[in-house]
């Protein structure tokens, strides 16, 4: 069959002549090698900009039909999902140490003995992020393998101004001083403990999740 390729504007790209057959991930790649536009930066419509979009399966399960429009739409360079963690949980690994021994230049002056809440609040917040590290990179599964890449400052800026600097740089100050909380040091070793069961317990979830999707599917079963 042959199908009619415009894009968004309306603007005539091409005909394909293509098998009822065909997959929609073949129908990509078969116009990557045409147009360059390799499968993950495309997205495509049914007939319209708001129709049908084509995700998986065979153009005839889709519907398609001989003289049918499809709708092409350049997402833009794209970035994984899986780098686009690892760059955003990196932030805080190395903006937390940078605030907590660089504090003479920072705040122009530097506390002699850091507090007790400072040193385990430290390791503690280094271990979380070393955590979702691993995690990205050994254990979560994405149902989208990309992103467009001029997303990744909006991501980052969560987790390394909102998180990073904002926590950063008032728990790590020299004239930090804690409640009376931190006077207690059986309580905060306390504290500290069952914050680790709960990352662990944390990470164990993140492993069930990843059992119950499929590799390479977009669903899990529930």
């Amino acid at each position: 069959m042959k199908v009619i390729l415009r894009k968004r504007n309306g603007k005539f790209i091409d005909y394909f002549d293509i098998s009822p057959s065909t997959t929609v991930d073949q129908f990509k790649e078969l116009f990557y090698k045409k147009y360059h536009y390799y499968p993950e930066r495309q997205k495509w419509n049914l007939d319209n900009a708001t129709g049908k979009t084509l995700v998986s399966g065979t153009l005839s399960e889709i519907g398609i039909k001989d003289g049918d429009i499809l709708i092409f739409k350049d997402l833009g360079v794209q970035i994984s999902w899986r780098l686009v963690y690892v760059i955003e949980y990196l932030g805080p690994i190395l903006i937390f140490p940078f605030f907590y021994f660089c504090d003479k230049y920072i705040y122009s002056q530097n506390a002699k003995n850091k507090h007790i809440i400072q040193i385990l609040s430290l390791w503690f917040l280094l271990f979380h992020f070393l955590k979702r590290e691993f995690e990205s990179l050994f254990v979560h599964r994405f149902s989208n393998a990309t992103m467009p890449i001029v997303r990744v400052p909006i991501n980052c800026g969560h987790y390394w101004i909102l998180c990073g600097v904002n926590i950063g740089y008032y728990l790590f100050h020299p004239k930090y001083k804690p409640y009376n909380l931190g006077s207690k040091p059986h309580i905060v070793y306390s504290i500290f403990f069952v914050l680790l069961v709960l990352e662990f317990l944390n990470l164990k979830c993140h492993l069930i999740l990843k059992n119950l999707r499929p590799r390479g599917k977009k669903y899990i079963y529930m």
